[in-house]
């Protein structure tokens, strides 16, 4: 049992590492607890794929987990303030699914924390309970509904992959035009 946990920690702290890096992951079968409240929009969710109000929409969520104190307003992990940054998610390739069981898990060994109440509860997340992880488990992150899990998820796919450098226009979209934060952008 223990050697089974031990290379469930290795495949968490290996998606961990593909995480960090922006690689991309296949996804494993085992991981379907961890699958989208809608199947529907992990196969609709790409770069560049959502609209105006679902960004507003998916960014309230966005807020309200507290993504921002990581990953900072625009998911370019600067400026964010007293912690630590957290990676571009601007610069990532990763599909909705594995961006989902990310947002919903954390990732052990990392300040990502989970955001689904009963994350390690059960095996929803990587395979594996508390017990399993042990201290490598994510802190709880705010606790977020299935679909709020999607909506998140849905912005950081749908909206912030891909994006290159933060644009004055996109801060004052973010902030409201005039806003002297914004003067740091072109």
């Amino acid at each position: 049992m223990a050697i089974v946990n031990s290379m469930r920690l290795g495949m968490a702290l290996g998606l961990t590492l593909l995480l960090a890096t922006g690689g991309a992951l296949a996804q494993d079968a085992s991981s379907s607890s961890s699958a989208p409240a809608s199947a529907e929009a992990a196969t609709k969710v790409t770069p560049g794929s959502l609209t105006p109000d679902q960004v507003t929409a998916d960014r309230a969520i966005w807020k309200k987990a507290d993504c921002t104190n990581c990953h900072g307003w625009s998911g370019n992990g600067h400026d964010t303030g007293p912690v630590p940054p957290g990676p571009s998610l601007r610069a990532i390739e990763l599909d909705y699914d594995s961006v989902r069981e990310v947002v919903q898990c954390g990732r052990p060994g990392t300040n990502m924390p989970s955001h689904d109440r009963l994350a390690y509860t059960d095996k929803r997340c990587y395979g594996m309970t508390s017990a399993d992880v042990g201290k490598q488990k994510p802190q709880k992150g705010f606790a977020l509904k299935p679909e709020e899990l999607d909506a998140v998820s849905a912005y950081v796919v749908g909206f912030l992959e891909g994006k290159g450098d933060v644009t004055k226009p996109e801060c004052e979209e973010y902030y409201g035009a005039g806003n002297a934060v914004c003067n740091n952008y072109q």
